[in-house]
């Protein structure tokens, strides 16, 4: 059989029964002796013989007193011998351990009773000084002041020795716990920072995605727009080069008939030449043709008159074409100069103009572009008539030159002539065309221009109209304003507060008092700021809801007016608003009229503007898309918020919990807005009360506990990292 298991003390284990065994001995022996002490003091005076034996009833108390000194110290005797005895008993038994090698002992039992031992033996401070008489019996003399401790050293070295080897393992644990703690920490410090690191990096990248594909999309567009521009030149350029070439084949077929022309005079000439030869030889040989020839010769002379009346009223003609060409060129120097001067005062009236015109201008670029084509398309006309004249020239010198060396080519000249004739009727006629095209063009721009004209006339209309309704407002203003001022005159004579209504309607006699539009949406309340800036602290106001209203007005109206006590006096406003208090129309009017110009007024924080659009949202029915964007974009949000439904508030910048959510703004400005769907109210937060953590982010209002919020999701992160 396997041996059994020994107990933790190993062979120093006392059983529990010995131990109650010696509690119930000790239990009769005290009552044993308390039996004999009653015994001793309740017995009869003895007889003679005791007295005779030294018996005194009266030391009686002093006997018992030293019975009982005598018996406790037997007692004592007793129980240090005991004692004694066991501690030599296990002495003894702890030598014969130690001589006999155990196997079956590990270190930890032996420790264990070590400590056990060691706890007996020390346990009081008796027990110490004689197990140290013990030891010391047999030691060296050296040792003998051990027995001479006090008591408060043998209390430190009873507990030390029982503290010790726990104290030991107990320190040794701290260290290594101590050191695991800071390994640990420092792996969550560096885990901490790369992840912030990371998300910091992560939300810039992606605003940098967002960056570029702004700007790949702003490329795209004016990728495009360069596309179409290039592929309207494209067509221009077609329509151009197809101009080129038929202008081109129209000069080539001109070349080629002049030098048919050419040619043919060529041949003509020769012709005329050999027939010239053959008059002269006929001339020589037959005198008697010399009347006739003379009558030719006059018949000749007489048709050289007409042909130099004919060259006369062909050099008229082409001062007369000179003088037109000139004058067509005058007409469109004048019709350029008509056009620049149009186009100055369209330009004039498009920058006077509201932004509409900019597409009057795109126009007149385009009709100076027709221009500029319609000028092009006359300089080569020009230059086609001048190299047409230059030819004509050309033409008329060699021929006057031929008549005057050839007066008898009568046929020749006439050939000449009508070959003139032909190229004067192709330049007529080219002219013509030039002319036509240019009359035209001339209509066109005509009608163009009165287009704009009329474009511009419609515009200046509108103009005027906008004009007239301005003024018309200005009119209702300035009036609405001079009763305004008549109310605040009348308010600053220290009237009664009973009699203000009474002193309203005598100034506005004609107006009505409205009270505030009912409508379903109640607006949010805005609670004092956790901000260090007084502007945004709100406080109560009790005065009636005219002379809040006309101290908005002043406010926003005059820029050098301080915006301390704005806000409490929009919060006052929206209050009485809510409470159905009536309104006078016209300050009504102008209330709104203050609060819609008081879009980027540097005085005002966004926790204005979010109280002004309320209350323009709830006088007008709200119209709010010309306030400001942020506080816009925030109303709406809380006009769509329906309290009916589970769901929580919503908002493309907000984090939700719980009980309330967090509204950011990229840090323009600087802060958050708490919204709080279950009462309707609103807190700014500046971002100095925002304390921002890995794990959580905590609020610290001025007076109370700060509020931890949880960052436990990715979407409370990236808005953690996009706004605080």
């Amino acid at each position: 059989m396997p041996p059994a298991p020994l107990p933790l003390d190993g062979p120093f284990h006392h059983g529990e029964t010995p131990r109650r065994d010696i509690a119930s001995l000790k239990v009769t022996l005290a009552r044993a002796r308390y039996l004999a002490t009653e015994l001793n003091q309740r017995g009869h005076t003895g007889g003679d013989d005791a007295t005779e034996a030294g018996y005194n009833s009266e030391s009686r108390s002093e006997a018992l007193v030293l019975t009982k000194e005598c018996q406790a110290v037997a007692d004592v005797a007793r129980s240090v011998q005991a004692e004694t005895n066991e501690t030599a008993a296990a002495i003894r038994e702890v030598q014969v351990v130690r001589a006999t090698p155990s196997q079956a002992v590990t270190p930890a039992l032996r420790r264990e009773a070590i400590a056990q031992i060691l706890e007996t033996l020390t346990g009081s401070r008796q027990n110490l000084i004689t197990m140290v008489r013990q030891v010391l019996s047999d030691a060296r003399l050296g040792m003998g002041d051990v027995s001479l401790v006090t008591d408060s050293q043998t209390v430190r070295w009873i507990d030390g020795a029982q503290q010790m080897p726990q104290l030991a393992a107990l320190q040794q644990t701290i260290q290594q716990k101590d050191e695991e703690l800071s390994t640990l920490k420092g792996e969550v410090e560096t885990k901490s920072k790369v992840a912030f690191d990371y998300q910091r990096r992560r939300h810039q990248l992606l605003t940098n995605i967002e960056a570029e594909k702004a700007k790949v999309s702003s490329a795209e567009r004016q990728l495009s727009r360069a596309r179409e521009e290039t592929r309207r030149a494209n067509e221009r350029v077609g329509t151009l080069e197809e101009e080129l070439r038929s202008a081109r084949s129209t000069v080539g077929r001109y070349e080629n008939d002049m030098a048919r022309q050419k040619i043919e005079s060529d041949e003509q000439i020769s012709a005329k030449n050999e027939e010239i030869d053959d008059l002269i030889r006929q001339v020589q040989d037959l005198d008697e043709a010399n009347i006739d020839l003379e009558d030719e010769k006059e018949t000749l002379a007489y048709h050289l008159l007409e042909r130099d009346r004919s060259l006369d009223i062909s050099r008229l003609d082409n001062f007369v074409l000179e003088e037109r060409l000139e004058s067509a060129e005058n007409d469109a120097l004048t019709e350029q100069a008509i056009m620049d001067h149009m186009l100055k005062t369209a330009q004039k009236e498009a920058q006077n103009a509201t932004s509409g015109l900019e597409q009057t201008e795109g126009r007149l670029r385009g009709l100076e572009a027709q221009l500029d084509s319609v000028q092009g398309d006359l300089d080569s006309s020009r230059q086609e008539a001048e190299e047409t004249r230059s030819t004509l020239e050309r033409t008329i010198s060699s021929q006057e030159q031929s008549l005057k060396s050839k007066t008898d080519e009568i046929e020749r000249l006439n050939g000449l002539l009508a070959a003139r004739d032909e190229q004067l009727g192709v330049v007529q006629r080219h002219l013509d065309s030039s002319r036509q095209e240019a009359e035209e063009a001339r209509s066109t721009l005509e009608r163009t221009i009165s287009n704009q004209k009329d474009s511009l006339k419609s515009k200046i209309d509108e103009i005027g109209r906008l004009n007239g309704l301005l003024t018309a407002r200005d009119e209702t203003v300035d009036s609405q304003v001079e009763q305004a001022s008549i109310l605040l005159r009348r308010m600053s004579l220290n009237v009664e507060s009973g009699i203000w209504r009474n002193v309203v309607e005598g100034i506005l006699a004609d107006s009505t008092v409205a009270p505030a539009a009912q409508v379903p949406w109640k607006p949010w309340r805005v609670l004092p700021s956790w901000s260090h800036d007084e502007s945004l602290h709100v406080r109560e106001d009790d005065r009636s809801i005219h002379m809040v209203a006309v101290d908005i007005i002043a406010i926003l109206r005059i820029p050098s007016a301080s915006a301390g006590p704005l806000l409490s006096r929009l919060q006052s406003l929206q209050e009485m608003l809510v409470n159905t208090s009536p309104l006078a129309s016209t300050i009504s009017q102008q209330l709104l009229e203050s609060l819609a110009g008081a879009v980027g007024d540097e005085r005002l924080h966004l926790i204005h503007h979010v109280l002004i659009c309320q209350i323009v949202y709830f006088l007008n029915g709200g119209a709010i898309e010309h306030l400001d964007p942020r506080a816009t974009a925030l109303v709406s949000a809380l006009v769509a918020w329906d309290p009916e439904s589970d769901a929580g508030f919503n908002m493309m910048s907000s984090v939700s919990y719980p009980e309330f959510a967090l509204v950011g703004f990229n840090h323009n400005p600087a802060g958050i807005v708490a919204v709080n769907p279950s009462d309707r109210e609103l807190l700014w937060i500046d971002e100095a009360r925002v304390n921002t953590m890995l794990t959580h982010i905590e609020l610290t209002p001025g007076n109370g506990d700060p509020i931890s919020l949880p960052l436990d999701t990715r979407e409370r992160q990236m808005w953690r990292v996009a706004h605080l």
